[in-house]
């Protein structure tokens, strides 16, 4: 028998396939959190996501979402908090005119919500007289706790710099010092003032913006490589259809979304009315249960938890 140009080679099937599935592991997020700067920050794990994001807040499914992320096997998020325009931080004014100010901040970007309340600051500041060696010191708790103690600060622009430095500073505060060779005590003090609220008429209207949509040209995921795309917060249809767009302009990710808590009827009905060729998008029903931290059990959509599981199958 002649040689036709074929050889077969056996393998274990241990060896990388030449032709590689399309990646389904990086995740982006759009929700609510008790705190966090806004735009979009990674986060590799549920440690950095409460260091930067804080923990569940009630109302809010992300937090919920994003642990149930990464208990499944997820090891990279981008996060998009969803907060009001016009939300506040909670801040403190003292010394002559109240000009000086402590904020709330992470790493020198103000961070707002009510969340800044339970922070609580302390300066001291023993007589400078002539020494030149002489320092102050800046003491920040939060909900009772001790969280930062900014020692040997210099009566310079320097000690100010160093509380709101962007790669080291404060995760709690910014400060304003209008003359920072003179820094006035000030005894144990909370900031106030701190608000976000927003309605879930709100929250779809933001989602659809942060999507591409409305008057907004562009997506917060524009320029992030993301391959999952979800919002925990909304089941509405106006928010999933533009989902579905953004992702289908994009061409390289794929929007993951719940079906409304209803019946499998209902749900199945829902489903149904979004088939069509070459639609981006996956739907899930129906919600599942967690443990809840601000209560004992919550319904949350299982978008976080789904995604969680895709992202350990593509890594595996």
């Amino acid at each position: 028998m002649s040689n036709i140009g074929i050889n077969l080679v056996e393998v274990d099937g241990r060896a990388t396939p030449s032709i590689q599935g399309a990646a389904t592991s990086v995740a982006g997020f759009l929700g609510r959190t008790t705190r966090g700067v806004p735009g979009v920050r990674n986060v590799t794990n549920w440690s950095d996501f409460l260091e930067s994001f804080g923990p569940h807040r009630s109302g809010a499914f992300l937090a919920y979402a994003i642990k149930g992320f990464f208990e499944n096997g997820g090891a990279q998020a981008y996060v998009a908090r969803i907060v009001d325009n016009t939300a506040l931080a909670s801040t403190i004014g003292w010394g002559p005119s109240n000009g000086y100010t402590l904020t709330a901040a992470y790493r020198g970007q103000l961070d707002p919500g009510p969340w800044g309340d339970k922070i609580k600051v302390t300066v001291t500041n023993p007589p400078k007289g002539n020494d030149p060696a002489a320092t102050w010191t800046l003491v920040v708790e939060y909900d009772g706790k001790v969280v930062e103690t900014w020692d040997h600060l210099p009566f310079t622009a320097a000690g100010v710099a160093k509380i709101n430095d962007e790669f080291s500073g404060s995760k709690f505060v910014k400060m304003v010092c209008p003359d920072a060779s003179v820094v006035p005590p000030l005894a144990a003090t909370a900031l106030a003032g701190g608000a976000d609220t927003m309605d879930q008429t709100a929250i779809n209207t933001f989602a659809i913006a942060a999507l591409g949509g409305g008057l907004n040209p562009t997506g917060v995921f524009d320029t992030y490589n993301v391959q999952l795309i979800a919002c925990p917060e909304t089941t509405d249809d106006t928010v999933l259809t533009q989902g579905i767009s953004y992702c289908g302009g994009r061409g390289d990710c794929i929007y993951i979304a719940a079906t409304p808590d209803t019946t499998p009827a209902a749900a199945q009905s829902f489903g149904l009315a979004k088939r069509a060729n070459n639609v981006y998008a996956a739907l899930y029903y129906p919600f599942v249960r967690v443990s809840d931290p601000l209560g004992s059990v919550l319904w949350i959509p299982p978008v976080g938890h789904v995604m969680g599981v895709y992202a350990r199958t593509e890594l595996e």
